[in-house]
């Protein structure tokens, strides 16, 4: 719901034993959600706080047989929508690759940048955030009540 509050159209909910859950199950259930919905980009975390395992993003490229892009610091989608650049930190400087959608990227914390995330065409070039932890409104959160999950 926190999600919602913060400006998701609409949110779904997959449930599942702790017991069963492993990087190769998660990354299956997200492609089964995946090939259901047909999205044009799937953007993850680049790791899980309790496995710290880096596996899913890759495993869920894989399964899907999409082009993948980790650890990103900056991504800019393409005014036509077929493609995105991405950046990331590596131990030479920083590195920049394009890859064509549907992909699968993984993020690093440095996309909460305020430069971080750009889109070609819908926001100003000169559009920032504050950076650091967002929160929900309270007009935002009482709408997210409503909202379907």
């Amino acid at each position: 719901r926190a999600l919602l509050a913060m400006g998701a159209d609409r949110a779904i909910l997959v449930t599942g034993e702790d017991q069963g859950l492993d990087s190769n199950a998660v990354a299956r259930t997200l492609a089964a959600v995946v090939a259901a919905e047909k999205p044009d980009l799937v953007v993850m975390g680049k790791q899980t706080v309790d496995g710290d395992s880096n596996q899913v993003g890759q495993l869920l490229a894989g399964y899907l047989g999409w082009p993948q892009a980790t650890f990103l610091a900056q991504i800019r989608l393409a005014a036509d929508g077929k493609s995105a650049l991405c950046t990331r930190e590596v131990d030479a400087g920083v590195e920049e690759k394009r890859v064509r959608l549907p992909a699968v990227l993984t993020v690093d914390l440095r996309i909460i940048g305020k430069k971080a995330v750009r889109a070609e065409g819908v926001a100003p070039a000169d559009a920032e955030w504050d950076e650091g932890p967002r929160y929900a409104s309270l007009k935002g959160i009482m709408a997210a009540k409503k909202k379907e999950i």
